[in-house]
C-alpha cells in the first residue's frame, strides 16, 4: 500500500513532457491529406449512388417496356 502511494505521489509530482510545435508544412500536408479523403469518399458514395439508379432503371424498364417494344409485341 505505502509503495502505490508512494507511485501516486511521483505522479501527481511529475511534469507533462513538452509536445513539439508542428512546422506548418505538416499541418498543410494533414490538411491535404483530409480532404483528398473527403472527396475520395464522396466520389464513391456518388458512384453508389448512380448504381443503386440505374439497377432501379433497369428494373423499371423490364417491369414496363417502351411504347416502341409494346407495339412490335401487338
Amino acid at each position: 500500500m505505502a509503495r502505490l502511494l508512494a507511485v501516486l505521489a511521483l505522479l501527481r509530482a511529475a511534469r507533462p513532457l513538452p509536445t513539439p510545435t508542428p512546422a506548418p508544412g505538416d499541418v498543410l500536408l494533414s490538411c491535404l491529406v483530409a480532404v483528398g479523403g473527403i472527396a475520395a469518399w464522396g466520389k464513391s458514395k456518388a458512384k453508389s449512388r448512380s448504381d443503386i439508379f440505374s439497377l432501379e432503371y433497369a428494373s423499371r424498364e423490364q417491369l414496363v417496356p417502351d411504347k416502341s417494344q409494346a407495339d412490335l409485341l401487338s
